[in-house]
């Protein structure tokens, strides 16, 4: 089988990896910018090697770990050295309560030890907590499901700024199946009490590569080349054809014939690509919505006076208004990425209808976060350096029922050659979830390859 994989993010790379380990015989992978790893990017600043995207994977699915020690032997992994989290509301700073998941309490104990709620609103959310059990859980939405059993305060202030901050998105418009499926089976118990907590994991919870997790794209690239897998970087793929029970892949550099294709490609440039092809799966994948965000990055001559060492940021709920979704320690979080005494801060902007930050120029939205950032240590930043870092439309947002569509999508594109979709949009977000796509890609081309 000749397989074309378009995209080099760590979809399109696992995707090339696995096809290699599945004994596909020859393997291009289109890459349309200068570089592969998309949203993973390593660079260097003041000194140090410092993360421009997703800073760490979970470990709860194996899938990130097992490629690197596929493709790497010398991996230094790295786990975050802080985890506690504030939330800022009004002027202050409130510790987040111990044991929530995802934000959402498991106990009336944890709802009465949220400070920063009022007491009308705790007094709102131990009603509905106690009253509401068993909260009717028809909808796939989180944001209506945690608040007919929580109650609205508790949405906004605890669930929200977590999980809507990670995935650039409002929880009221969002999969609780593919987002928060931990959150789903809260609610599921009979009782609360009846919730078992997972085990102590046997390794922790987040992981990163101390050498920058653009070390691990380019040990799959290394990898691939070695095997004679095809890497082909700003090489955009304009068209695809169809011709006799195969692929016309159309480049700059002439077209190719393929018998598969994996689109690891963002939901628009798949859309694009299957338009006059298949109408219902470039429809699908158009109806998928994008959030744009932006990470500044600010390096301090010291860390901020009032945040302690175990903090590793502080989260700001959409009410608030700020334009800041949260700010991360980084000197606390990850103490090898700036000198020791310093301070180095990860201040994110931007989610779904909140896209005020691309209105604003670079030195624009330095000034703005550097107020609102300083206004919620109640300090003065004075920064040494800084860096804005913009990902456009890059977070797929997961409205509910998103794992439907993939399915329908999958569907509608059984009567062309073998195609498969790999990415961020298929599953959820995350260096694991994206590469458990491309494994799922991947066995469902050599299936269908396998059946004509």
């Amino acid at each position: 089988m000749n397989l074309a994989i378009v995209g080099g993010g760590i979809a399109g790379l696992a995707a090339a990896v696995k096809s290699y380990q599945s004994g596909v015989e020859a393997i291009t992978l289109f890459e349309g910018s200068d570089r592969v790893g998309g949203k993973i990017r390593t660079s260097w600043f003041l000194g140090h090697l410092i993360e421009e995207g997703p800073d760490a994977f979970l470990t709860r699915e194996p899938y990130a770990l097992d490629l690197a020690a596929l493709v790497a032997s010398d991996n230094d992994f790295v786990s975050p050295s802080a985890s506690a989290a504030l939330i800022g509301r009004s002027h202050r700073l409130y510790r987040l309560p111990k044991g929530l998941v995802l934000g959402a309490p498991t106990s009336a104990r944890q709802i009465i030890q949220a400070d920063l709620l009022t007491s009308t609103e705790r007094a709102s959310a131990l009603a509905h907590f106690f009253l509401r059990p068993h909260a009717e859980l028809s909808t796939d939405n989180l944001g209506l499901a945690t608040r007919r059993r929580y109650g609205r305060a508790v949405e906004d202030y605890l669930i929200d700024p977590l999980v809507g901050g990670i995935n650039a998105s409002s929880i009221d418009h969002t999969s609780m199946e593919i987002v928060a499926p931990a959150i789903a089976k809260i609610l599921q118990s009979r009782r609360q009490s009846s919730f078992s907590r997972p085990t102590q994991p046997a390794r922790p919870p987040f992981l990163s590569v101390r050498d920058g997790l653009e070390s691990l794209v380019a040990a799959c690239t290394a990898f691939l080349i070695d095997r004679g897998v095809t890497v082909k970087v700003s090489t955009p793929v304009k068209a695809l054809e169809i011709q006799n029970r195969g692929w016309v892949v159309r480049t700059s550099d002439g077209d190719q014939l393929f018998d598969a294709v994996i689109l690891a490609t963002p939901p628009a440039q798949s859309s694009d690509l299957l338009r006059n092809l298949a109408a219902p799966a470039a429809e699908l994948l158009n109806g998928i919505p994008t959030s744009s965000v932006a990470i500044i990055t600010v390096g301090l001559a010291r860390p901020p006076v009032r945040i302690e060492s175990d903090i590793s940021g502080i989260l700001s709920p959409a009410p608030e208004k700020r334009l800041i979704t949260a700010v991360s320690f980084a000197h606390n979080k990850w103490p090898h990425w700036c000198e020791p005494g310093t301070g180095l801060l990860r201040i994110s902007v931007g989610r779904r209808f909140d896209l005020r930050h691309t209105q604003l120029s670079d030195d624009a939205l330095v000034a703005r976060v550097l107020d609102e950032a300083s206004g919620l240590l109640n300090e003065k930043l004075d920064p040494t350096e800084t860096r804005v870092t913009r990902w456009p439309s890059s977070f797929p947002q997961f409205l509910p029922h998103h794992r439907k569509r993939i399915e329908l999508l999958q569907e509608t594109v059984t009567s062309l050659p073998p195609l498969a979709f790999a990415g961020a949009y298929v599953g959820g977000s995350g260096i694991p979830t994206c590469i458990k796509s491309a494994h799922r890609a991947v066995d469902r081309i050599i299936q269908t390859t396998s059946d004509t």
